[in-house]
Parts: C-alpha cells; structure tokens; sequence
C-alpha cells in the first residue's frame, strides 16, 4: 500500500514540477525587460491605459520567459488591468514557454473574478499545458472551493486525467489532498468516483486514495453514496475495504447499507407515491422536513413551504442529536456540506422508521 501512496506523491510531484506562479527571478526579467510589463506587473493602471491610448504597445509581447502582459496581470489578479487587456485585443490563451495561459496563473492564484473575465472572454476552461495538467486539476490540488465552482460552471471537464504516467483525475487529486468540499463540488459536478488510474502500472480509485491516506469517513461516505465500490480492486487486488482498518471498515459498511436502503425507499417512494401520503400521517414532525429532502420530487400534499419549515425544525433535532453523541462517534465535519447530508442524516431515523411503515403495507 505504501508503493500506492508513492506513485500519488508522483503524480502531484509532477503537477508541482511546472510552477503557476512568477518567481523572483522572473519578476525581475518582467521588469528589466519591457517597460509596458513591468508596469501591468506593479498594477499601475493608469500607466498602462496611457500606454496602450498611445498604440505604441505590443499586447501579446512576452519578455525571456514567455509571460504576455495578460499572463502577468493575471497571476497578480489585477481586474482592472486584465478588462483593459482583454479590450484593447490581448490573446487570452497565449501559453508561455511552460505552456502556462493567463487562466492558469488566475487559477493558481485563486483570482475568481480575472478568472471569469478570461471565461467571458473566451479562455478554454479544459486548456492543458505540456504534461496535459488541466485548470481543474490545479484547483483540486490548491482546494479552493471557489475557483473549483466557477471552472465547473463553465463546463470544466470533471473526469479529465492527467496524461502522464499518474493518470490522476481532478477527484483523486482533492482525494489525496484531503480537500472534502472539493471532492464534494467534483462529485455534485459528476465526477466518477470509480474512474482508474489506468495509465498507472497500479491502479487506484479516489475512495482507495481516501481509506489508505485519510481518516476520513465524511469523504468515504460521499464517494460511496456517489456511486464508489469499496469491493473494487486495484491492480494487486486489493479494495478499499480490503486495506481499511477496522473502525473505516465500519464506516465503509454502514455507508453501503445506508446508500442501498436509500436507493431502495426512494425508488418506492416514487413508484407509489401514495404510499407516503399514507405513512405521513403518523409521521413524527421532525421527520417529515427530512422526507420532503430526502424525495426528489414532492408528492400528496406536503408543500414546499411547510417542508421548509420542517427542515429548520429537523436540522435543530440533528444538531441536539449530533452534540449528544457518544464519544468515539463520528462528527461529520462542519463547513463541509457532502453530498450525502440528507440521507445521512436521515438513514438512522427517517430509512428505519419509514421501512417498517412503508413495508409493512406490501
């Protein structure tokens, strides 16, 4: 197992090779070299309308290492001087010598407003650089929730793998990082959580990379209830729940169980929706807020205004629940809201209390 978390480290070593920011010695090139850079560099604004009034400037000249002024006033994250830029006919998916775009330093540097003036302009959201790194996987790595949202509205490919010998995707990328809110935007976005690093000699799943780099149940029981198969092998045979130790085991059973029973009332719930309008009279308060988040769709005569309500009421009961918990029992992070919330929340109550009523009509 160690061998697996050798050839990750690899794979995001060689995302890390090509740097998505200026250094020193390339600030000062900017600088010595062309006037006009060096003033986007140092975000003088007004120096750098003047100069590009006066026509006399090349947009998309680039000093020794390869940097336009468009790449430069991104990475700093100067919005203003990147709209005048992008006005006055800058090429917004120039690459330098590293194959570096204006998008990727905006990215890296976690600038989500240049980042969506490039997009507006037309930046390619699935744009690799030489070792076929994409936008998205530099958001992963970085964990900025914010830069990953906005790639993914713009159509960012979720599923895109590095091509090198990593065969990294975005998911496993934030699986190894420990980035749980990414993990959760990727796979709200549908990243699959089964997908293989085939271009691996060894091959892994982003859940391996969670049991064997992480504790992390929160992040498990998202891959799991998105789809991800603890049973799946790796090229030495070994599964996710083949390498957990005993208390993740637990997790990666308990979480199994929850996903098939959800999956199972849910499909009941839709296919005979009278069934819920029977069950619901004798439905605790608490729980009917859970019902009409857990349904997909709404059915009887359950409003959404009423199940807002509800929801706020359930919400109190799990946060009394949450607090009152055994020692020992897992927490599930706060600032992290996982895919999984309302069936997790739901499944130790809501699943067991509505499988005795609803399947005890049949």
């Amino acid at each position: 197992m160690k061998k697996i978390y050798g050839l990750i480290v690899m794979g995001l070593l060689s995302l890390g090779d090509t740097h998505y920011s200026l250094t020193a010695a390339e600030e000062q090139t900017v600088s010595d070299t062309d006037a006009f850079i060096a003033a986007v560099r140092n975000g003088n604004t007004k120096t750098v309308n003047k100069m590009l009034a006066s026509g006399s400037v090349d947009l998309n000249a680039v000093h020794s290492y390869g940097y336009s002024p468009l790449m430069v006033a991104a990475g700093k994250g100067y919005g203003a001087i990147v709209d005048a830029l992008i006005n006055a006919g800058a090429e917004v998916d120039k690459q330098n010598n590293q194959g570096k775009t204006a998008l990727m330093l905006a990215v890296a540097g976690g600038h989500v407003s240049v980042m969506e003036t490039l997009i507006q302009a037309g930046a390619d959201v699935n744009k690799m650089d030489p070792k076929g790194v994409t936008l998205l996987m530099i958001a992963a790595r970085r964990g900025d929730v914010a830069v990953v949202d906005t790639l993914i509205k713009a159509r960012a490919d979720v599923n895109k793998v590095v091509t090198t010998d990593s065969g990294l995707t975005p998911l496993m990328i934030a699986a190894t990082e420990g980035h749980g809110a990414v993990v959760n935007a990727l796979i709200k976005a549908g990243a699959d959580p089964d997908k293989e690093n085939l271009a691996n000699p060894l091959t892994f799943t982003a859940l391996i990379i969670v049991v064997q780099k992480h504790d992390r149940g929160d992040m498990v029981r998202m891959l799991i209830f998105a789809g991800a198969d603890p049973l799946k092998k790796n090229s030495k045979g070994k599964s996710a729940l083949d390498i957990a130790d005993h208390t993740m085991k637990k997790v990666i059973e308990e979480a199994v169980k929850e996903r098939d029973l959800s999956r199972a009332l849910n499909h009941k719930l839709k296919s005979e929706p009278e069934v819920l309008g029977d069950v619901m009279q004798g439905m605790p308060a608490a729980l009917r807020g859970l019902v009409a988040e857990y349904v997909e769709a709404p059915f009887g005569q359950h409003s959404k205004a009423r199940a807002a309500k509800e929801k706020k009421e359930t919400e109190k009961a799990v946060r009394e629940q949450q607090e009152s918990a055994q020692p020992g029992q897992e927490k599930r992070k706060e600032g992290v809201e996982d895919a999984t919330a309302p069936v997790s929340r739901c499944v130790g109550s809501l699943c067991s209390w509505l499988s005795g009523k609803v399947y005890k009509k049949e």
